[in-house]
């Protein structure tokens, strides 16, 4: 509900993909949507079923019962573990080889699939931080941009 929904439907599905094991990955990453909108589903019923109760509890029970959900992410959060991108970014490697070895090869460091992961992140975000030099010239660069810098003035 609110702000929050809409950053975890975008992060969530993002850190399933860094930190699930590749066999894995399709099929965990196909799941979070499905039950998303389940629990969005029974959440409307839960709201429908208020119609029926007399009273300020009309209100009050799917309220509250709405909150399970969140509070449920809320206490097993602590347990979540920080993105191997993320650490890779902040330049944590030991971290991040951590993470990989810890949820891809039983925590062995030296796994060949963990090494590949690690150095397959790095490459990404050498290749973003190449690619991703910001420059005012980019306003200037095709017509299209030229035509909406001249609309915005």
């Amino acid at each position: 509900m609110g702000a929050g929904g809409g950053i975890a439907k975008v992060a969530a599905p993002a850190l399933i993909q860094e930190v699930a094991h590749p066999r894995l990955r399709p099929m965990l990453a196909s799941c979070y949507y499905p039950f998303f909108y389940f629990g969005s589903l029974l959440s409307a019923l839960l709201c429908f079923a208020g119609l029926y109760i007399p009273g300020g509890w009309a209100w009050r029970m799917p309220s509250m019962i709405q909150v399970l959900g969140p509070s449920l992410v809320l206490a097993t959060l602590i347990n979540c573990p920080e993105s191997p991108r993320w650490l890779v970014y902040k330049n944590r490697l030991a971290e991040a080889c951590d993470v990989l070895s810890k949820h891809h090869a039983n925590g062995v460091v030296d796994d060949p699939l963990v090494q590949w992961e690690l150095a397959e992140i790095q490459a990404a975000i050498e290749e973003e931080r190449f690619r991703s030099q910001p420059s005012y010239l980019s306003f200037f660069k095709t017509v299209g941009n030229r035509k909406r810098l001249v609309v915005i003035h």
